[in-house]
């Protein structure tokens, strides 16, 4: 058989002890493996002290998403509904001041400053002009569609307001 020049070497076999990189370890039972030194230790450096930005920008974050809240719950609810103790507090208010455009339910009122002072208001729904002219009827006249009931009580308040849907109700202080 000729040899051909193309032929594969192998390595020359490692000796025993050499340490080179094919050296195989020592089969000696009592051997110490080598010792390496221990890498040389990094100081660790303390992180670089950041600017508190990131800190305040979630805080302004926060308070930007609660305030936007707070006001979205309040559209999604709309205007708080009118009520006749509201009514009744516009009523005296009114009687000692100015008048304003329109009363809480959207209807005309009106203020007369003589003496005694008198305040007329219209639109009124039926039980809101039986609950404000009751509480009004404890600190003056109370006058409904035109009508000055000579007694005060919940079945002609009720009687007069049901008459008609928008109600209009006068009120006179009492003089003392």
């Amino acid at each position: 058989m000729a040899v051909s020049a193309h032929m594969h070497r192998m390595p020359p076999a490692p000796v025993k002890g050499s340490g080179g990189p094919r050296s195989a370890p020592s089969q000696h039972p009592h051997a110490v493996p080598p010792h390496h030194p221990p890498a040389p230790a990094h100081k660790v450096q303390p992180p670089a002290k950041k600017s508190h930005a990131v800190l305040y920008s979630l805080l302004a974050l926060a308070v930007l998403a609660a305030a936007g809240g707070t006001w979205w719950a309040m559209k999604a609810r709309g205007p708080a509904e009118p009520t006749p103790e509201a009514l009744v507090l516009q009523i005296e208010d009114t009687a000692i001041s100015s008048a304003p455009k329109a009363n809480i339910y959207g209807g005309m009122i009106f203020s007369d400053h003589g003496n005694p002072a008198s305040v007329t208001v219209g639109g009124i729904p039926n039980q809101a002009c039986v609950s404000a002219g009751w509480r009004l009827a404890r600190s003056g006249i109370v006058t409904i569609n035109g009508i000055m009931p000579q007694r005060i009580s919940a079945a002609i308040l009720t009687e007069l307001c049901n008459q008609e849907n928008a109600n209009a109700l006068s009120w006179t202080a009492k003089t003392e």
